[in-house]
């Protein structure tokens, strides 16, 4: 009894330490989802969640995902998706409307006007299955009806990836250990306490440049093997959980600029540039025989090198032969030795996890290989290295709509063509124009030149364009610039733009009545009342005591929309508040007639 009670007292002095901080609420975790103080029917995406894996907020990199409010509470009759990603999942650098949620959500939408329909986002810059497999259990309270995974490029150089200096452990392991342990509010103070103070960093690179402790993984090394076992583990892991749960996953094929991306990082021995420069003449000449010939011996002679086989490709698509060209230049950004593109291996991993997890497979890469030129993708669908341009992330939710389609997980609904999905997708001019001042960021820094320098803004030759460039400079946010371009479009008579604005807004702030009830309006006078329904129902729901311009909409997007009963029904309950509600009466004397 007594080395039984001597053993048990640091223990339960430990226990109740923890007892006690987790009651003061010290060093509590970031939650991945946290309510909206004002609006607690209302929950997001902590933009702060990054912070969990770092022992003090400091030593986070700059990482947030973008806010989206969805229900507290599920909707009974409502449809939940929840996307697990990194950039490319996130919709770098155009924002949430370009993302795989927010083109998703915008779609499911207008396929279920009178259904709630919520696509939630956790995708954020740096982030790999680690970090996925941490929000899992988050994930699954929220009881979604499927996640949708596009995830696998950060897994080397992400946070805690085999070659990032964000590396937590050698042995997946012992990572897997310190993410569990480190939820224990006494080893977050103690970790907090013991933890170095950060560097001041005044390099002002980006990202990619500051995250990259490893810049050569040589292909099939001990690194680069490590990378992709942590990869298919972690899949694993991630499947059977959500599996457990009865939760059906959607998981995705991964897709690079393998076309016009040369290899950042090449093993290129010095005996080897008379033979590269003879090649290349060659090449420059037009010879395409010759480069090729050239070329393919490079490339034999020395297998290790991305640069030869990316040349050989360069010259066989020119010599009109794309089929062979595109595996060479899917072997070139595989032996990339800077890896911030996922190798081909992975998208192997992810059919095999797929088979064995009971997921569906997304063929993401063949879906863009099919809409490139030969088959390997390239500029027409990517930005740089890995992020789509608009085309890109529309085809990537695209992809994913159909397999949900497909699946039949869900129900019947209207059907959106890509055309009209297309049109409409989420994104303002403002946006768009950011988004081209964070690329040219971007491809000014490390890994796309040696000589990083500021980006040097043009006049501006629009009222989008100048709305933008204040947004980039920080002058004004993201809301303000949305809010003065709705009023300029407003301003011009440019309805369909005005109406995109002010439905991004309104989706933005689901609680906002005035927002709610302009969009509805506006949809309503385009001839689209079932897409009016959503708007004018948040409208009267959040009309506070005002809700007869709210109620006398949605009455009228009823009416429009050819149910008589549930116009009825709205102005019945309107003039139950205000009985002598002209407006209303003179609605419900017009419904009696026509019927």
């Amino acid at each position: 009894m007594f080395w039984v009670i001597a053993l048990a007292l640091p223990v339960l002095l430990l226990a109740a330490v923890e007892g006690v901080l987790r009651l003061t609420g010290v060093a509590e975790p970031a939650p991945l989802f946290i309510p909206e103080p004002a609006h607690p029917e209302f929950s997001f995406t902590n933009p702060k969640v990054v912070g969990r894996f770092f022992a003090r907020p400091e030593l986070a990199p700059d990482l947030s995902v973008e806010t989206s409010f969805f229900h507290t509470d599920r909707p009974a009759d409502g449809i939940r998706l929840v996307v697990q990603g990194g950039s490319s999942a996130a919709g770098f650098p155009y924002g949430y409307g370009a993302s795989l949620a927010g083109m998703l959500e915008q779609r499911l939408r207008r396929r279920y006007p009178d259904r709630p329909v919520e696509v939630i986002s956790t995708a954020m810059s740096a982030v790999n299955t680690w970090a996925l497999a941490d929000f899992v259990d988050e994930i699954i309270a929220l009881s979604p009806d499927a996640v949708l995974i596009y995830a696998g490029h950060n897994e080397y150089l992400g946070i805690f990836g085999v070659g990032s200096v964000y590396s937590a452990s050698s042995s997946p392991a012992m990572t897997r250990w310190l993410q569990r342990i480190r939820r224990l509010r006494l080893y977050r103070v103690l970790e907090a306490l013991l933890a170095p103070v950060p560097a001041d960093d005044s390099s002002g690179g980006t990202l990619m440049a500051r995250i990259a402790g490893e810049k050569r993984i040589p292909y099939d090394s001990t690194l680069f093997r490590r990378g992709a076992e942590q990869y298919a583990g972690n899949l694993d892991r991630i499947l059977s959980r959500y599996r457990g749960a009865g939760i059906p996953v959607f998981l995705a094929t991964l897709a690079s600029n393998e076309r016009d991306q040369p290899p950042f990082e090449s093993e290129d021995p010095e005996e080897s540039a008379a033979a590269m420069s003879a090649a290349r003449q060659a090449l420059e000449q037009s010879n395409w025989p010759e480069a090729t010939e050239r070329f393919n011996a490079l490339t034999e002679a020395y297998p290790q090198s991305a640069t030869f086989p990316w040349f050989l490709a360069r010259s066989l698509d020119r010599d009109d032969q794309p089929v062979e060209a595109a595996t060479h230049y899917r072997r070139a950004r595989d032996l990339d030795q800077l890896r911030f593109r996922a190798p081909t291996v992975f998208n192997d991993v992810v059919r095999e996890a797929a088979s064995k997890g009971g997921a569906v497979l997304v063929d993401v890469h063949g879906r863009f290989a099919a809409e490139s030129p030969g088959g390997a993708v390239g500029d027409s669908l990517m930005l740089e290295h890995l992020h789509p341009n608009l085309e890109g992330y529309f085809l990537l939710a695209d992809a994913f709509y159909d397999a949900l389609l497909e699946s039949a997980l869900l129900p019947a609904g209207r059907d959106i063509g890509d055309d009209v999905a297309w049109q409409e997708i989420p994104l303002s001019d403002g946006e768009r124009w950011f988004a081209r001042y964070k690329l040219q960021r971007l491809l000014r820094n490390w890994p796309f030149t040696d000589t990083p320098g500021p980006v040097a803004l043009p006049v501006a030759g629009s009222v989008p364009e100048e709305l933008a460039q204040s947004l980039y400079r920080q002058e004004t946010n993201w809301l303000n610039m949305q809010q003065r371009l709705k009023t300029w479009y407003r301003g011009r008579g440019n309805t369909t733009e005005y109406r995109r604005v002010a439905t991004i807004l309104a989706d933005a702030f689901p609680f906002v009545e005035s927002a709610q009830l302009e969009a509805g309006s506006l949809l309503v006078a385009q001839g689209r009342p079932l897409d009016a329904l959503r708007y004018l129902h948040r409208a009267a729901r959040y009309a506070g005591d005002r809700p007869a311009p709210a109620l006398l909409e949605l009455a009228g997007a009823y009416a429009a929309a050819g149910y008589s009963d549930q116009a009825r029904q709205v102005l019945e309950q309107l003039l139950a508040r205000e009985p002598g509600n002209a407006a209303a009466q003179k609605r419900l004397r017009a419904l009696g007639q026509s019927d």
